[in-house]
C-alpha cells in the first residue's frame, strides 16, 4: 500500500504544478495499513479520473480526498479506499470508460466476489469512488 500511495502522491504532485491553487488533495491512511500489500495501479486511474474529468474541467478547480480504513465485519477484514473529489461529478448515464474497466475487471480478476465498487454523487459537486477489499489483518501490527 505504501508504493501505491508514493506513486500517487506523485501524480498529485506533478498535477499541482500544472494546476496551481486549482488542485489540493488531502490523503488519510493509518500507520498499519500502509504496510500491508496491495495490487499496484489500481487505484491511481481513478485520481486520474478525478483529475481529469472532475477537478480540471472546474473553472475554480477542487480538492481531491482519500480515506484509507480497515473494517472487521464478523470474519471478513476489508480495507476501505474511499475517494472522494469536489469537481463537476458525473453522469450516471454515460459508460464507463477505459480507466474504470480496467479498474473493475482488476478488482474482479483479483478478488472473485469478495470485492466491490461503489459510484455515488458528492454533495454539493464531485464523485465519490469507494472500493472494498480482502486483506489478512497482522494481529501482531494490529492491522
Amino acid at each position: 500500500m505504501k508504493q501505491e500511495m508514493e506513486m500517487i502522491q506523485s501524480y498529485l504532485d506533478i498535477n499541482k504544478i500544472r494546476m496551481g491553487n486549482r488542485l489540493n488533495y488531502n490523503i488519510e491512511i493509518p500507520q498499519n495499513l500502509s504496510k500491508i500489500p496491495f495490487p499496484p495501479m489500481l487505484i491511481q486511474p481513478l485520481f486520474e479520473n478525478a483529475v481529469k474529468h472532475g477537478i480540471e474541467p472546474k473553472i475554480d478547480g477542487g480538492t481531491i480526498s482519500l480515506t484509507i480504513s480497515g473494517i472487521v465485519s464478523g470474519d471478513k477484514d476489508v480495507i476501505k479506499i474511499e475517494i472522494a473529489d469536489t469537481g463537476i461529478g458525473f453522469d450516471a448515464n454515460l459508460p464507463s470508460g477505459i480507466g474504470l474497466g480496467n479498474v473493475k475487471n482488476r478488482l474482479k480478476a483479483l478478488y472473485p466476489d469478495k470485492s466491490f465498487i461503489i459510484f455515488e454523487a458528492n454533495k454539493p459537486s464531485g464523485s465519490i469512488v469507494t472500493i472494498g477489499v480482502p486483506y489478512e489483518r497482522d494481529n501482531s501490527n494490529n492491522c
